[in-house]
């Protein structure tokens, strides 16, 4: 189930996912196409109280609001692996590139944009293939 939250004009503030994330007081239940629609066109869309409704984008100091990164906290990765897939993780890590232990092990985010998560996402999908590696990286937050 995904859940949304929005400020007092109904402009998005979150988005959560019932089987990953905790689902803060205030939130409310949206349909996966709802969602989509939403996420495809956050800053001119707002909630009404039941549905999608079109609203004036907000101004940006005169510019266009930039792009959204997603982050994924680790704390997530290691709650949602099953514990033979903490297992696997663990042991991949050992055997990785130093540079790459130490990133790992000094980050309490992924960052989806940074050099390093394409190997780390490589690793992920050659250890429990594509669909549950998505799962596991799936982002915990979105920032600009």
């Amino acid at each position: 189930m995904i859940y949304a939250t929005v400020d007092a004009d109904g402009r998005a503030t979150g988005f959560y996912n019932s089987e990953i994330n905790t689902i803060p007081e205030g939130a409310f239940e949206i349909s996966a196409e709802t969602y989509r629609a939403w996420v495809d066109n956050t800053q001119a869309q707002c909630w009404n109280g039941s549905g999608l409704v079109p609203c004036e984008p907000l101004p940006w100091q005169g510019q266009e609001p930039g792009p959204m990164y997603a982050r994924t906290y680790k704390s997530d990765i290691w709650r949602r692996a099953t514990d033979e897939e903490v297992v696997t993780i663990d042991a991949g890590l050992t055997e990785a590139p130093a540079r790459l232990r130490r990133l790992w092990d000094d980050s309490q985010v992924l960052m989806h944009e940074a050099d390093e998560f394409p190997m780390i996402r490589d690793v992920m999908v050659d250890a429990f293939g594509e669909e549950r590696a998505n799962e596991l990286l799936a982002a915990s937050y979105w920032e600009p």
